[in-house]
């Protein structure tokens, strides 16, 4: 199978058999690749971020041409279970090997990343947000309803849904009258039928998305927990509904029937 080159980006090639596959330049990041097989697999700059490599089968015997992008957060997603024949093959340091034991030796290490939507209007609640979960551990960016108009903010809404393990929605008046932030929540949705796992993460710092919204996907949207931030200026509520929120990022991904 030739895959050289290959966009795989968030793929599903669960129990694949990629046996003796071309892989070289193929992008693999955040690609779903539990029990594929790669043995004899040739890999050479290889882009592998942001996968679970545990259940992956003959990662020891994958044929490396040359160096690989394995990224940390694959790492720490697969609990530093990747052999080491591997990581050397693909050029891994060895400092950063002994990291990957330490990971593997230690309690298992939880990782997640957020992407937070939000309209400008709500920017100074937004950015609290996203500090005060970086604080916390979580690993989040923020995309303002504006961010890089033009030709190019779709691709960039698309990437950030796809690398991203899940998509914070502030939902305010402003924000879902917003275009773009519509379409990132229509975005999270189908992702989530796709992947049969919890990505859309609505809060509110209004009673809008109950008393007013129509939208064709509001059903969708509010039948989950809808995280309440209305209270988000007073600092004892909003420290309750940060650590609520907390609870459900770090929950199993599973999506509830």
């Amino acid at each position: 199978m030739n895959l050289t080159g290959a966009n795989l980006i968030s793929a599903t090639l669960c129990d694949a058999n990629l046996e003796s596959a071309h892989v070289s330049r193929a992008n693999l990041s955040n690609a779903q690749l539990a029990r594929a097989d790669l043995s004899g697999a040739h890999m050479w700059a290889t882009s592998v971020t942001n996968i679970d490599l545990t259940d992956v089968v003959g990662l020891d015997r994958v044929d490396h041409g040359g160096p690989s992008s394995i990224g940390i957060d694959t790492l720490y997603k697969s609990q530093g279970k990747i052999p080491d024949e591997f990581l050397r093959g693909a050029g891994v340091p060895e400092e950063i090997i002994e990291l990957a034991h330490s990971i593997r030796n230690g309690p298992p290490i939880q990782w997640y990343s957020c992407f937070i939507s939000y309209s400008t209007i709500d920017k100074v609640f937004a950015e609290r947000l996203h500090t005060d979960l970086e604080s916390k551990g979580v690993r989040c960016w923020l995309f303002s309803e504006d961010a890089k108009w033009g030709e190019t903010v779709w691709g960039e809404i698309d990437r950030g849904i796809k690398l991203y393990d899940k998509l914070v929605v502030v939902c305010s008046e402003h924000s879902l009258q917003s275009p773009a932030v519509l379409r990132e929540i229509e975005r999270g949705l189908q992702r989530e039928d796709r992947e049969k796992k919890n990505v859309l993460f609505p809060i509110r710092i209004d009673d809008y998305i109950f008393d007013k919204w129509e939208h064709e996907r509001k059903a969708d949207v509010v039948k989950k927990v809808v995280g309440d931030f209305r209270q988000w200026k007073n600092h004892g509520a909003y420290q309750k509904s940060l650590v609520k929120l907390l609870q459900d990022l770090q929950a199993t991904n599973s999506k509830q029937p």
